[in-house]
Formats: C-alpha cells, structure tokens, sequence
C-alpha cells in the first residue's frame, strides 16, 4: 500500500512514468477516497514505477516486492531456556505481526520482553503482537507465568502493511534435572597464589551464585554471580579463581577460565581493602539472590564446601639458577621454546643472560600476563608490583670503605627483567635480563651478585624498609674458542671430525674450514653447533677428506657465528686414517634354543656388546611372544665392551602353556631371537628313579628265591657282594643275576609299581 492522500473522486492509474516521451500503460480507475482511506492497493501490480494523473498532477510511486525471512538460530529450546528468532527482510523499517499456534497475547509479550507490543485499537486482545523492523530478537521462555508445554511452535511472521510473511518453528523440551554442587569438600590453596574452587553445574543455564566467607566468623562475606553457563559443556566443571595479590573487592580478584564464563562481584556484606588473610571461609552456590535486599538467597541454597587459605612461604625460601642462551635467542615466551637454554654460573659476554626462580608463593602476581619485573621496559608497563631485581658488583679498592655499582630494575636503574616463562605447577618462573640506559654493560671477569626482592610496595610486606629476598653468584667472561690438542693431525677419509672447544652459549653455531692453497688444494667447510660437554661447552666440525694425501698441511680456522672477533685457527696436518666401519652395538641370545619343563624356571641370558658409542643404561627387554616380561639395564659400557643379562623365567604361569614360544630382544635398533620349548611335566618324574625303581628294591633279596642261583652259587661269575643296580656289569657278555627276558619283566613291573604310587 502507498501512503494515504486527500481528495475526492477518481485517477487515473498508469505504469510508467509521466511525461509525453513516457511510454506508459493505463492501468485502471483509482477512487481517491479508497486512497484516502486505505492507501493505494498494490497487491495486483507487478514490480516497476507508476503514477496516479488527476488531470492538475501526478503523483509518482515505484513497486517493489517486499521479501520477508524468519529463522531460529536453534531447533531446540528447553522450557526456561532462551532462543533467537532472527527477521530479516529487504526493508529496514517496518512492522510486523508476530503469531504463534498454542501461545496467547500473554505468553508472546512474556516471550519477548521489550522488544514487542499490544496491537492498537480493535486488536489489542488478537493472538498477536507487534515487533518492529528486522533483527534477532531474544525469547526467553522461563519468563512466562507458567511454563510452555512441550511440542512444536510454529512463529508466523506477518508484514503490517505487505503480503510479505514467513514462519519458523521451534522445538519446546522439558527441563532437565538441576544438579549444582562443589566438587568437593574442601577447597585449599597458598596466598601468594591463585586458589581456585570447582563447581558441577547440571541442568541450567541461569546464573549461580556463590556467597564466600561469614562476617560473624572471619569479619568478611561476599556475594558472586556466576553467569555465561549455557557456553560450558555437560561434565565440565566451572572453576572459579581468587587472586590472593588482590583485595577480594578488586575488578580483576575473581575470574573463571571457563570459555564465556564470567564471575562478577554483586556486593560485599562485609569488605575489607587488602587480600584475604589465611583463615577458612566458607562456601555456599545459590540459585536464587535478592536485588533488592542485595543479598544471598539461602533459601535456594544447593551446596556447601571449604576454602582453606594458608600461610604464604617467604620468598626468602626461593632460590637463583643462572641459565644462559646464544645471543639473539630469546625475544620474548614465543620465542623460549626454540632457543638452547643451559644452567651456568658463568656467562660468554655477549650471549644472553637469565635466571630461572623456584619459589612457591609468588603467582598471584608473577604469571603470563605480567610483562615485566619493576615496570623495566622501554613501553613502560607497570609489570611486577613490590618486586625488584638488581645485579651489584663488589668495587671496594685497599683501604677504602665497602663500596658497590648497581643494576637494578625500574626507571634510570640500567637493567630490564622481562618474564619469559612461568611454570605454576613446577614452581619455577624464567626471567630475561638485559642492560639498559647508561649505566653500562655488565662487566667481565668479575663475580658478580644476583638478587631478586620482594619489597615493602607488596601487599605482602608489613613493615616499611622490609624485603624478601634470594640471591646467587655469577660471572661475565670475554668469549673464547680453541681447536683441542688433537687438532693438529687430522684423519684423511671422508667424515673426519675435529673438535674444540668454546665458552660460548650451547645452541651457538661456530663457522669452520679445513683449506689448503694452490691449484690442487682443498677447502672444506661445516657449521657445527656449540654442545655441552663433559669438560665444558665443545663443537664437532666434520669434513669429508678421503682421497687427499697424507702428509698435507692446511689451515684449520674457526669463528664464532655471533662475534666475527672470536677465532682460533691452527696449522694441521694430514694422517691416513681408518676407514673401516665404527662397530656398531649387538645383541644375542645365550643360546638359540632353550628347553625347559612345565612349572620349571628357565634361566635365559642376553649379551649386549656396545657399538662405537657405548652404551649408558639402556634398558634391555626379555619378551615373550611379542609381549615384555622382564628387563634389565646394561650399566655404563663402554665401546665394544660385553655385558651378559640373565632372566629368569617361572613356568608355572598360564602365560607360559605347553610348546613352543618365541624369545625376542631389541637394544639400540639391533635385535635378536631364540626358541623357548616348554615341555609337559612327566608325572613319574618323582618316584621313577634308579634308586627307588632299581634292582635295588626288585632284586633277588625278595623274588630270587632257591629257583635262581643269587649269593651262594655260581660265585665265580657273579659278583657276589651285591647283585643290585649298583654292580658292575659293563665287562660281561650275559646279565647278571638274571637273563634278559627276566629283566624286561622286572623293568615292567617297576613302571607298574611306580603307577601305582602315583595313584
């Protein structure tokens, strides 16, 4: 529809434009008190420009279709919970009629809050209600008198003054059940420290609330609001942060790590300008708080719990390790992870200087976020409050007073302290330090000393002038590089490694080159990296010098990669070299079968030969069909040096079932195997020996009666002092005592007599 005129009669209604040249196309009659009325109806014209002629005039208009969308930003809504119904449409003002099948005028204006009205006139008891222009507008179902019934709604979205409309629908589910309790009893954490409690939050995406401490017991309370719940997944729990370096009352005390969780302060029944002292306070969650009475509502009270704060350890407990790292190395905490750190007391001028702290109570204001220590850097960040660092050098002379130069943190103090890393959980925070302004570098060849302080600006100091404090020792030394003795005679084969050594930072890359003039010279170069070694900081260049001839001397030089000032270079020669393979590390079985009955322990052996390398307590495994059983360390080995490990493995287990079994080890790459046969226990094997089953026990003394010529006869032949197993028969020609028919007689009648034991 158009806008409304005045005047009576009829126009003429054209599509077109007006104008002799126009093109236009008479449409129909328009009764101008319909326009008057209504406006003009343009629900049967096509989109394009009209205009009305009244003879003295016309008026201008254009058509255009009026689009219309609607949509939930979700398929679901829990019967207090709220969705986003989004209307969007080619128009950016307009009106429009909002209808839902199931829901009165009440329970729409309930839904959407502000965002809609009563229909005017005779409509203002319709099922419908009025929004205007488009956007996203937040329905809150739990804010109904009573709550939505389950099922399907279909919003239908009307135009007040188009054809245009759309509808969406949503799905309305029961609530589920609400559970909210402290995840445990009793909270505990250490002032200087953040402490943190967790809460199991189930069923609602409401605010909490938390009421903290008893006025009456520890002369503070405190009501939180915990909201943003619907971002946290089901089984997560909600923690909820203290910094103990803040008042409780403080912007930034109380926080929660929890995406789009947010803990805010709703007041403070009794506050207190410092942080909480070590007391227990009590816990309490809520789903219910009075605004207007601006206090806990312990009628919906759902839980209780503890939290214990205990007494801070002084800082004067922490201790100092210098570490050092190649110049250049560390920028900032991106950058730590990639650079060569290495624990020293004493550090290459020039090369990077840090100092890694262990102290427990200290990260409430010592964390990521921190910057720097005393507000040192260039941008001036407030950094560490109440904590210092300096470096003092002794420079007293004979017969003077006591007297020292100091670097200290702060503005105009010469020296920035930048935090690069912060290990909560090991108890430990790294500190990058350097020299700024005019007070100089540090200087070399001198002791000297490293103090980190807490100081009378913390909350934590009391008494004005007091700090808290631990210090270490350290020294600069100028930076230095040497070829080692051997240097001098290098190998000619390919992979010929030389070393030296240095005091430069390990991670360091030094440049090296083997060159000899003339036309039919050589040069070789290669970039080892500076390593710790066992007599300090040490580098390996390799050059690859097969096929030169023995006898040549070149020249061996070296540079520091960070200071082209630093070198060392030596006059070396030529020797011929081994050039057979370096022994690699091996590894056998014992023996390559082992056999063994049911329920017997088997002793197995394993023999570790180290390869060039050696071996430094390698863990050797015993593994039986695949699966580790046993292992043993091979010690400290040296090259090409044989250690033998003995296993030994009970049978008795039903890991271990009759027949054969593979035995199978691996030690630095290198592995090896044997057979492991278990064989059926016999079941005679405890009575069927010669001395319980031997003529012995079946002899003539108790069947050789007067039929069989035994002690008194025949006393040339036999021996006549004993015809048991125990004579000697291995010189004659017959058996003796009987023939060897009797004999197999007798030999069955033991293994009967020996079954029958058994049973």
């Amino acid at each position: 529809m158009t806008e409304k005129g005045e005047g009576s009669g009829t126009v003429d209604l054209y599509e077109g434009s007006p104008g002799a040249d126009s093109d236009s196309t008479w449409v129909e009659e328009v009764d101008l008190d319909d326009v008057n009325t209504d406006g003009i109806d343009t629900s049967n014209l096509e989109q394009g420009d009209y205009y009305l002629d009244g003879g003295s005039g016309e008026f201008e208009f254009t058509v255009r279709e009026h689009t219309l969308t609607t949509k939930f930003n979700e398929d679901t809504v829990r019967q207090s919970g709220t969705v986003d119904l989004n209307i969007d449409s080619n128009r950016g003002t307009f009106d429009s009629e909002v209808s839902a099948e199931g829901l009165s005028q009440d329970e729409l204006l309930s839904l959407f809050g502000e965002a809609a009205s009563t229909p005017e006139g005779d409509h203002s008891d319709a099922d419908y209600v009025i929004v205007e222009n488009r956007g996203d507008f937040s329905l809150d179902f739990s804010q109904t008198t009573e709550d939505v019934g389950t099922g399907n709604y279909t919003f239908t979205v009307e135009s007040v003054d188009t054809t245009a409309s759309d509808n969406a629908t949503i799905e309305v589910q029961d609530d589920p059940d609400t559970s909210i309790s402290f995840t445990q009893d009793d909270f505990t954490g250490q002032i200087g420290n953040e402490v943190s409690f967790n809460l199991s939050v189930e069923g609602t995406d409401a605010p909490i609330y938390v009421n903290v401490g008893d006025k009456s017991e520890v002369n503070f309370e405190q009501n939180l609001s915990i909201t943003g719940l619907d971002d946290v997944e089901s089984g997560e729990e909600v923690q909820v942060t203290y910094n103990t370096f803040h008042a409780p009352s403080a912007p930034n005390a109380w926080s929660s790590p929890n995406d789009g969780v947010t803990v805010n302060v709703e007041d403070t029944g009794m506050a207190i300008d410092q942080p909480l002292g070590p007391y227990g306070y009590e816990l309490g969650v809520s789903t219910g708080y009075d605004a207007d009475a601006d206090e806990y509502n312990t009628d919906q009270e759902q839980d209780l719990a503890f939290l214990q704060l205990s007494e801070r350890t002084s800082f004067n407990e922490s201790s100092l390790q210098t570490v050092t790292a190649p110049k250049g190395a560390v920028s900032g905490a991106d950058s730590l992870e990639e650079a060569t750190l290495t624990e020293t007391g004493t550090i290459a001028n020039g090369d990077q200087l840090l100092t890694t702290v262990s102290a427990e109570s200290v990260y409430a204001f010592v964390n990521d976020s921190t910057g720097y220590v005393h507000g040192a850097d260039a941008g001036g960040d407030a950094g560490v409050q109440g904590m210092q660092v300096k470096v003092v050098q002794d420079i007293s002379g004979p017969n003077t007073d006591d007297s020292t130069k100091e670097w200290i943190t702060g503005v105009g103090g010469g020296l920035s302290a930048q935090i690069v890393s912060v290990d909560e959980e090991n108890e430990t925070f790294t500190v990058l330090l350097t020299t700024t302004g005019d007070k100089g570098e540090l200087p070399t060849g001198e002791e000297l000393d490293l103090t980190f302080e807490i100081t009378d600006q913390s909350p934590y100091i009391d008494d004005a002038g007091a700090t808290e404090s631990s210090t270490t020792t350290f020294s600069i030394e100028e930076r230095n590089l040497e070829w080692n003795d051997g240097a001098d005679e290098v190998a000619a084969i390919d992979g010929s490694e030389v070393t030296g050594t240095t005091n430069v930072a390990p991670g360091t890359t030094i440049n090296t080159r083997a060159r000899t003039g003339g036309s039919s010279g050589f040069v070789e170069r290669d970039t080892p990296t500076v390593q710790v070694g066992e007599n300090g900081n040490m580098f390996t260049a390799s050059f690859d010098l097969g096929g030169e001839e023995a006898g040549t001397e070149f020249d061996l030089s070296a540079e520091d990669n960070k200071d082209s000032k630093n070198t060392a270079s030596i006059t070396s020669t030529l020797v011929e070299g081994d050039t057979s393979e370096p022994a690699e590390t091996m590894v056998e079985f014992g023996s390559s079968t082992y056999d063994v009955t049911k329920n017997d322990t088997a002793e197995v052996t394993i023999d570790v030969t180290a390869g060039a390398d050696g071996l430094d307590d390698v863990s050797v495994p015993l593994m039986v069909n695949g699966e580790e059983v046993a292992s043993q360390s091979t010690g400290s080995l040296g090259a090409e040096n044989t250690t033998t490990l003995t296993f030994e493995v009970n049978t008795s287990s039903d890991a271990y079932p009759v027949g054969e079994h593979e035995l199978s080890t691996e030690v630095d790459n290198t592995s090896a195997s044997a057979t492991f046969n278990i064989a059926e226990e016999d079941p005679g094997s405890d009575d069927s020996d010669t001395g319980d089953s031997d003529t012995g026990d079946s002899d003539t003394g108790d069947s050789d009666t007067g039929d069989s010529d035994t002690g008194d006869s025949d006393t040339g032949d036999s021996d006549s002092s004993d015809d048991s197993g125990g004579s000697d028969d291995s010189g004659s020609d017959g058996q003796p005592g009987f023939g060897i028919s009797v004999a197999i007689v007798s030999l069955l009648g033991a293994a009967l007599l020996a079954l029958r034991k058994d049973e």
